[in-house]
């Protein structure tokens, strides 16, 4: 009879221990099968940020507006196929074009204090070559002239940046806003003028915003 009792009793605390043993394995296999889904959630959200910083064309630091600072931190959905998919967060930066501030409308005589000439042809993009008219624009531009080519005639009102490598000379009729920055004499006639123009020159003192390599992080760092 008593070991009947002892027997139902280990039998009894077996099943129990056995029931709670199952218990925690299930516990644990939801546990890692909840951390495999992260993980799975997380890698999808990695490979498409790697292929949005891979595709130039989406780069989200085109999108900064010019009066931002030389360096930003922007945030950026991983995996917009979730609601609740991880932030991540990129670095974008923009290069200054030039040595020091332009701070007049015209720096005569001064163009090795402001640009390196080398430099700049290196960038074509960055500049307009000589026109032989100054035509108004939707947006302001660099107009660099060389030593050659150091003359243009003003028709209308002109936003922008003259660069010229040696001396030069403003003709025509309307007003140049902006800055001229030149490596020689300048000449303005009569019916042309020019004036400084900050807000142009601060939007075309910096290069094109673009992101930083290997910048992008996955946790929010406090200022």
């Amino acid at each position: 009879m008593k070991r009947g009792i002892v027997s139902l009793s280990v039998l009894i605390i077996l099943a129990a221990w056995l029931t709670l043993a199952l218990l925690f394995a299930e516990d644990n296999l939801a546990y890692l099968r909840q951390q495999s889904a992260l993980r799975s959630d997380y890698m999808d959200s990695f490979w498409e940020l790697q292929h949005k910083s891979a595709d130039t064309k989406s780069d989200p630091c085109l999108g900064i507006g010019a009066e931002n600072e030389l360096t930003q931190r922007i945030e950026i959905v991983g995996n917009a196929r979730y609601s609740d998919a991880p932030l991540h967060y990129i670095w974008c930066e923009r290069k200054a074009l030039f040595k020091k501030p332009i701070t007049k409308k015209g720096h005569i005589g001064e163009l090795k204090q402001f640009v390196t000439v080398t430099q700049l042809l290196a960038e074509p993009a960055a500049f307009v070559n000589a026109p032989l008219y100054l035509e108004p624009t939707a947006t302001p531009q660099i107009y660099w002239f060389p030593r050659n080519k150091g003359y243009t005639r003003l028709n209308g009102e002109v936003y922008g940046i003259i660069l010229a490598e040696q001396d030069f000379e403003l003709s025509g009729k309307g007003t140049f806003r902006g800055s001229i920055i030149t490596g020689g004499a300048l000449q303005v006639n009569a019916q042309a003028a020019y004036a400084y123009h900050a807000k142009t020159v601060k939007a075309l003192s910096y290069g094109a915003w673009h992101r930083l390599a290997r910048s992008w992080i996955d946790y929010d760092v406090k200022d």
